[in-house]
């Protein structure tokens, strides 16, 4: 009971903190200041509280969310990515080199521990693989964390601000589509997609597929849609899912990564800034292979969750589905070659 006393407590302070966000009209506001009520309310007093089940519902909205997007027009436009995605992986490896080489240079760290802290992929694999290798498990997942909630706080920021016009027009251009939802789009639909999307994400977590609740979910949804059963993703759910998904990020702050900042302080900001500037390099490049616009390919080239990039995306106004489709990629890339690649420059190295 006392749990579900602090739980009561955690959404209440993120929803203050996304309404406040949503008022000052920070890019993505929403999740990025309900994440940091929380995170303040968990590091600061302890008395944050969120169930980890809930965790697998954020995902399959969010996975709905993305299936909303993906008609026939959408799925046409894919084909325009491939060689772009295969870019994008190429050069996050890179980045996980630079980073590495970057905190061993200035830190003590070794260098296992340095390209699993570094690896753009998600903390818990990387926490998990990098015990396997013998790195330090603990300073990678606490580099991980700090990793993600500087995407969060930064890179929205940013992006805006190098957008601004192509980002305006875009949520011009998503406030009229969003009219002829309510219109067009049955909302018994919803509730239909709703249990698809569910059945499938549980399927895909039985098999044990790396992010399975929101890749089953998102699959679903966009098969659903694009079969001609379009439906609509009201705007509370939007609102509801980012201030959990702000919750579930927030609470990833501790005590112990606060205690732990000023033995780790130089390799995460080598890791931090390597982010934002190969973020931004890389969305460049992509933009100019593929010839899309310059937020969508930047949100794809910053290594986020997929469900929290595809919500910054919902939010900023970038091409939801595209970003979606190169995180999937992005995210099975690193966890199927980065560890035997780090492997084999382990052996090169006689490490």
């Amino acid at each position: 009971m006392e749990n579900f006393g602090l739980f009561l407590l955690t959404m209440t302070v993120a929803s203050i903190g996304g309404y406040v966000g949503k008022k000052l009209r920070i890019p993505a506001g929403v999740m990025v200041v309900s994440m940091l009520f929380v995170a303040i309310l968990n590091a600061g007093f302890g008395r944050a509280y969120f169930y980890d089940v809930l965790k697998n519902a954020i995902q399959i909205l969010a996975g709905i969310l993305v299936g909303s997007k993906l008609d026939k027009k959408a799925i046409a436009e894919l084909k325009k990515i491939i060689v772009p995605t295969l870019v994008l992986v190429f050069c996050m490896l890179v980045l996980n080199i630079c980073a590495s080489l970057l905190i061993i240079t200035f830190s003590p760290l070794d260098l296992t521990t340095a390209m699993f802290a570094s690896a753009p992929g998600g903390l818990t694999d990387m926490t998990i693989m990098s015990a396997d290798f013998g790195a330090n498990s603990a300073y990678v997942a606490i580099i991980q964390v700090c990793r993600q909630l500087a995407i969060f706080l930064f890179m929205p920021m940013i992006i805006k601000t190098m957008n601004k016009k192509q980002l305006e027009e875009n949520q011009l251009k998503k406030t009229e589509a969003e009219k002829l939802d309510t219109e067009e789009k049955p909302l018994e639909r919803l509730a239909i997609v709703a249990v698809i999307a569910t059945v499938s994400s549980l399927v895909c977590m039985w098999l044990d597929i790396n992010g399975g609740a929101i890749i089953g979910s998102m699959v679903a949804s966009g098969v659903y849609c694009a079969t001609g059963h379009s439906y609509p993703f009201p705007k509370f759910l939007r609102n509801v899912l980012q201030v959990s998904t702000g919750a579930f990020t927030g609470m990833k702050l501790t005590r112990e990564v606060i205690k732990m900042l000023p033995v780790l302080g130089v390799p995460i900001l080598c890791v931090m800034s390597c982010i934002v500037i190969f973020a931004v390099g890389i969305g460049l490049i992509v933009q100019k292979i593929s010839g899309i616009d310059r937020a969508t390919c930047m949100l794809a080239s910053t290594p986020g969750g997929l469900s929290e990039m595809s919500l910054l995306s919902e939010d900023l106004g970038a091409d939801t589905v595209k970003i979606a489709s190169m995180q999937t990629v992005r995210m099975f890339s690193v966890v199927l070659l980065f560890p035997p690649i780090i492997s084999v420059i382990m052996q090169i190295l006689g490490l």
